[in-house]
């Protein structure tokens, strides 16, 4: 260490400096005015609170927007289901009867497939009405 100490007062003796050079350089640092970092914290505190409230409430819409999609979805599913499970007996003799097999049980996966859709869909959705 000792060497590094004489390396650098060597590399260091051509800057002149007056002897009193530390006291005014503390006189000046203690004459600035003082920062004014209580306003500033203050400031950003007051900034962080306000976007975090907005953060909480665009949440809370979007949470409801996505339960009233899933909702509305989930009825418009139930209730094709069950149209097309009343409706499936009454149309699968008339396709039977022209001479197809597995009609119903086609007709019956087509409509758990619609459904399972219907179902699954709402959240894309979301993002058209801006609220994604």
């Amino acid at each position: 260490m000792n060497m590094l100490d004489e390396r650098l007062s060597r590399a260091l003796r051509a800057i002149d400096l007056p002897a009193d050079f530390e006291t005014r350089l503390m006189a000046r640092v203690h004459a600035m005015p003082a920062p004014l970092a209580p306003e500033r914290a203050t400031a950003a505190r007051a900034w962080a609170q306000q976007a975090y409230d907005a953060g909480g409430r665009e949440l809370r819409r979007w949470r409801r927007a996505a339960f009233r999609m899933l909702t509305l979805d989930a009825l418009g599913a139930a209730t094709l289901l069950i149209l097309l499970v009343i409706a499936v007996p009454r149309v699968a003799p008339r396709i039977s009867a022209a001479g197809a097999t597995y009609a119903s049980l086609v007709i019956a996966l087509g409509t758990v497939a619609v459904g399972v859709t219907l179902l699954l869909s709402p959240l894309p959705r979301l993002r058209g009405r801006g609220l994604g």
